[in-house]
């Protein structure tokens, strides 16, 4: 039982974590998968979204140039 809540938390924990920044993704091994516009009336957000080599996604705060790789 306890394994199975350590499991959880850390997958809970993980997915829902922000990085600042891409230069931080990299600092984790984490690698690049897609950008993602949210354009409101409120808010003009770009989003990068990485993962891990075990596939948790992260949210990153930043938009991810792929014309640089």
């Amino acid at each position: 039982m306890k394994k199975i809540v350590r499991f959880l938390s850390i997958c809970f924990y993980h997915r829902f974590i922000t990085i600042k920044n891409c230069d931080e993704a990299k600092k984790r091994n984490l690698k690049f998968s897609h950008n993602n516009n949210q354009n409101t009336t409120k808010t003009n957000k770009t989003i990068s979204f990485w993962h891990d080599e075990y596939g948790i996604q992260y949210t990153i705060n930043e938009h991810y140039n792929t014309k640089s790789i």
